[in-house]
């Protein structure tokens, strides 16, 4: 259950700049900080939303009437360097500055990146005819805590069923503590096509396709800061959907098995900052009469992306259990492991 949790926990993480840094954003003003949550947050989402579509299958064979498998799965998605950040342009923001004034536009750290050293920027505006400002640092990703990958973790089964199909689940044990919730679940569906050749028997490899969908649902709270103070509900929520489409082939040797495929996945995601939030300080605040301004569900952002795959892997059948490994070629290019047992 522990790893459950660290995989659960480092998928929020990435949008954990909630407990550092995205409500500091709302001294911007809504739009302002709904376009950086956009830029900063998308990349994570999107490594995300494709690395749960890894792990569906070991093999093109299907099980037969009443075979089943149980997998435990685990996977990591490799982040490249230039995936790592985004260009940052003064020009795509009302009050947004950098704090050094030499530049108007760099390279920062998205949710899976980091800056080093510190980023700072300022919301710049005018309030009552006089120039206000607001320093903050921008937020770091995960790479700032030496993650360099994107880790998953689920479990699995598999039933075979009549005429070639197999039905397949998988689920996060969901995780519930004082600030993350959070749990996934799948389904799948495997039809091979091998019995529909002539001499089936005789070919040297199995072939099938697979559809497969998953889904990602977590929560997580938000801490107050000096510009905004949470009043109630304070919550990111994050939501993930992802469909994996492939064609499989794999061997028929008896101690080790190869497999490979050729697929495409289709993902959507999006992150709502969510809540009743008192503004304190920034473009959103009020005048010295009234200085606070109450603002509810300030942020959402949405992701849709997609993905041409091609995945090898291997099977070694040890008795009453069989471990598999492959890698898979895509956006972000994914390793995974598993331990199946099973008939």
């Amino acid at each position: 259950m522990k790893r459950f949790f660290i995989f659960a926990l480092t998928i929020l993480s990435m949008t954990s700049f909630a407990q550092n840094g995205i409500t500091r954003l709302l001294a911007l003003g809504k739009e302002d900080a709904s376009t950086f949550a956009d830029s900063y947050l998308s990349p994570g989402n999107d490594a995300v939303a494709l690395g749960l579509s890894n792990g569906w299958f070991n093999s093109a064979k299907a099980k037969q009437l009443g075979g089943f498998e149980i997998s435990i799965i685990g996977s990591a998605s490799l982040v490249s360097d230039d995936q790592r950040e985004f260009l940052l342009d003064e020009a795509d923001y009302e009050f947004l500055e950098f704090q050094d004034g030499s530049i108007n536009s760099r390279m920062v750290g998205n949710a899976l990146g980091e800056n080093n050293p510190d980023i700072g920027v300022k919301a710049v505006f005018e309030r009552n005819g006089i120039s206000e400002e607001v320093p903050f640092d921008l937020p770091q990703g995960l790479a700032d805590s030496n993650v360099n990958f994107v880790p998953g973790a689920m479990v699995q089964g598999s039933v075979g069923l009549i005429g070639g199909f197999e039905i397949k689940g998988r689920f996060l044990p969901e995780v519930t503590t004082d600030d993350v919730e959070a749990s996934m679940y799948g389904v799948g569906l495997k039809h091979e096509f091998t019995d529909w050749l002539p001499f089936d028997e005789l070919f040297p490899l199995h072939i099938s396709g697979f559809i497969g969908y998953t889904k990602f649902d977590g929560s997580l709270k938000v801490e107050n800061n000096s510009i905004v103070n949470s009043l109630s509900g304070q919550r990111i929520d994050t939501e993930l959907d992802s469909w994996n489409y492939a064609a499989l082939v794999s061997t028929k040797l008896k101690v080790i098995d190869f497999y490979g495929s050729i697929g495409y996945i289709n993902a959507s995601s999006s992150s709502d900052l969510i809540g009743r939030y008192e503004i304190s300080e920034g473009q959103l605040a009020g005048t010295n009469a009234n200085p606070t301004v109450i603002v509810e569900d300030p942020i959402s952002i949405s992701s849709d992306t997609s993905s041409l795959q091609a995945t090898l892997g291997f099977k070694l059948k040890l008795s009453f259990f069989r471990i598999n490994g492959q890698y898979s070629f895509q956006e972000y290019d994914t390793v995974s492991l598993g331990l199946n047992f099973g008939i």
